[in-house]
């Protein structure tokens, strides 16, 4: 359940979990699973980080470099022999742009 709820309890928000507990001997198995549970939860780590506007020539430049490290990493997958049927990669690294619709069959 920790996993399942992993994005709710990093980044940049604020959960709160409830824990309910019982003190029925019938509901022991419940209530101690709960517990667990809230114990295992307390110990994900938030890291908040603060979002930055850029500034159009920044964005610009941004992507620019991640279009770089696509074209690279596309490269490594081609020598590797990994995955043949890259659709355009050749053309992502010779320069060119790869359509929306194409990718990674």
């Amino acid at each position: 359940m920790t996993q399942f709820l992993r994005d709710s309890l990093e980044g940049q928000t604020v959960t709160s979990i409830l824990i309910t507990a019982s003190k029925e001997s019938v509901d022991l198995k419940e209530t101690l699973a709960s517990l667990d549970f809230g114990k295992n939860a307390g110990l994900v780590k938030a890291v908040t980080y603060k979002n930055k506007k850029l500034t159009p020539s920044e964005m610009k430049a941004h992507i620019t470099k991640l279009q770089l490290q696509v074209a690279l990493l596309r490269t490594q997958i081609m020598k590797a022999g990994a995955v043949p049927n890259l659709i355009g990669a050749a053309n992502i690294v010779a320069g060119g742009q790869v359509p929306e619709n194409e990718g990674i069959e």
